[in-house]
């Protein structure tokens, strides 16, 4: 009977974190819909077998046009740049880029648009109290996998859930760990236009076929 008890209490526990997950999701995707603009800056760590396999810092900027300017050093440094009608892809080591129309690209507000969907794209959510000294609550739940061969996938993010942001998020799966961390969130900034023109720097930069986001991007 004393069993019966605690698996029953384990289950009623287990129904209030899920619910009190999808609300905090539900919080940070209403957070994302009220901000015109955004000046985001963080890293993100690639690992494979145990071993940190990559990194880099990145910034990203987002004004209330809808307009982008991503920076990402690194292994795969890059520039993108999506202004209302045109998408500018920079690869810096080769001194190349690309030009191509913007709608129909999914190379412009990433990390913005993961976040606008989390109530969708995160099953299952769980949540509990964030590790010592982070000013956070964790939740974490499964990802769809792209391609069944691939498995489940999972995701743990850590919520301020004051501001209702994402301080840092973590993506398992069986082949590889990436961790992004947001040092710097800002939310209805002001942010010059020039920052979201693209120009070839320099000489030597020609334009080069470029099918794909770079490899940080995120999922």
């Amino acid at each position: 009977m004393m069993r019966v008890a605690l698996l029953f209490l384990l289950t009623i526990r287990g129904f209030g974190q899920s619910g009190h997950a999808a609300a905090l999701l539900q919080e940070v995707a209403g957070a994302v819909r009220s901000t015109r603009s955004w000046r985001i800056e963080g890293s993100v760590e690639e690992s494979a077998g145990g071993e940190k396999s990559a990194s880099a810092d990145f910034k990203l900027l987002i004004d209330a046009a809808g307009r982008v300017r991503f920076e990402q050093t690194g292994k795969f440094p890059a520039l993108i740049v999506c202004e209302a009608d045109k998408v500018s892809v920079y690869s810096l080591p080769l001194r190349r880029y690309r030009e191509v129309p913007r709608a129909g690209t999914d190379l412009c507000a990433p990390v913005i648009d993961a976040w606008e969907t989390l109530p969708k794209t995160v099953l299952s959510p769980l949540a509990e109290p964030g590790p010592p000294g982070q000013n956070c609550e964790l939740v974490t739940g499964t990802l769809k996998p792209e391609l069944a061969s691939l498995g489940e996938a999972r995701r743990t993010l850590c919520i301020d859930t004051g501001r209702k942001q994402v301080v840092w998020e973590k993506f398992e799966s069986r082949y590889s760990t990436r961790t992004y961390t947001y040092r710097l969130v800002d939310r209805n900034v002001e942010i010059p236009a020039g920052f979201f023109v693209f120009a070839p720097l320099g000489r030597g930069v020609h334009p080069l076929r470029i099918t794909s986001a770079p490899s940080f991007w995120c999922d």
